[in-house]
């Protein structure tokens, strides 16, 4: 290799590791995943990028928001707002007495992070905003859950709705003001966790 066509190719790495460094600085964070509450969508242990934004958030969106009462931080997909009522109907999410345009496919055992047992669970891809994802629930019972009236701030669902604390229905709306980003990218997955072949790299919705 010539001088030249090396010191090009130095300067290229350079610009890129500056570009790089700037993007994270400003924005673009790495968090880690620490709960399966998304499953199948991220799984605890996956590395994901979040793109810092304060921007008023869109249905659908996959929000890092901070816990209305702890002091850490809750990853959930923005479904209501104020006046709007989650509920359930013969196994399905409600949104406002409607189920979301979905398709339910395959079975499977799955042991939540921390659990000792695997869970039947059923995956599906559900549609909301303009977008699909995909989430799972409960293979015999589906999707179970009280009414619950939106009165202020946010409404964050977990993928994964099987009944959990990690998301709205156990700790209630989150000020919209205190979500700090969305997730668009999977960084690194999560070791000797092949459930759902999810993948360095991929894109999130």
């Amino acid at each position: 290799m010539s001088k030249a066509a090396l010191k090009f190719l130095v300067s290229v790495a350079v610009v890129v590791g500056i570009i790089a460094g700037v993007l994270r600085a400003f924005f673009v964070l790495p968090v880690t995943i620490t709960d399966d509450g998304m499953a199948p969508t991220l799984l605890a242990g996956e590395t994901v990028l979040m793109w810092r934004s304060t921007a008023t958030p869109e249905f659908g969106d996959l929000l890092v928001c901070r816990h209305p009462s702890a002091n850490n931080y809750v990853v959930g997909r923005f479904i209501a707002r104020p006046g709007m009522t989650i509920g359930a109907e013969r196994g399905n999410m409600q949104i406002d007495g409607q189920t979301p345009d979905r398709n339910q496919g395959r079975t499977l055992a799955f042991t939540p992070h921390g659990a000792e047992r695997p869970v039947n669970v059923i995956l599906g891809v559900e549609f909301i905003g303009g977008d699909d994802h995909a989430f799972m629930q409960d293979a015999r019972f589906g999707y179970r859950s009280r009414d619950i009236r939106v009165r202020e701030g946010i409404f964050l669902l977990g993928d994964n709705r099987l009944p959990h604390e990690f998301d709205s229905r156990t700790f209630g709306p989150v000020d919209p003001t205190s979500c700090i980003g969305h997730i668009f990218l999977r960084w690194k997955a999560a070791p000797n966790r092949v459930e759902f072949e999810n993948a360095a790299l991929d894109m999130i919705d």
